[in-house]
């Protein structure tokens, strides 16, 4: 309803329960109309989750039908490990496809749910 007025996203911890237009294919959601048709292709998403987090077990495969869905190839674009903590040591794993599609998966960190933390606290790392 409101993705239209969205600049960018940057879920924490998230899962997404995808519907039939996600399922369903391109010619399911090219019939759907606007915004739901084009609005998950131009949004910039940067998300972060922890590795041992169970509820976002599925997010590399989420984000690789995204960058397929956006004309990008699903293949990761370019991997970087980041130092996040020293103690205790913390490394963010950062998926990405281009600049407008993100993905950190955050390693060692003592909560594989509540990442978001260490993501606020290292803002000068994760921009």
């Amino acid at each position: 309803q409101h993705a239209p007025f969205l600049a960018a996203v940057a879920p924490m911890a998230a899962e997404c329960p995808w519907g039939e237009e996600w399922t369903g294919g391109e010619a399911v959601a090219a019939s759907l109309r606007p915004p739901y048709c084009w609005r998950e292709r131009a949004l910039p998403i940067r998300a972060y989750a922890g590795e041992a987090d169970w509820h976002s077990s599925s997010l590399l495969e989420d984000f690789r039908r995204l960058a397929a869905r956006r004309g990008q190839a699903a293949a990761v674009q370019h991997t970087e490990v980041l130092a996040v903590t020293d103690w205790p040591k913390t490394e963010a794993c950062v998926h990405a496809w281009g600049e407008r599609l993100q993905l950190s998966i955050l390693r060692g960190h003592s909560s594989g749910h509540n990442c978001w933390d260490r993501v606020y606290a290292c803002e000068d790392i994760f921009g």
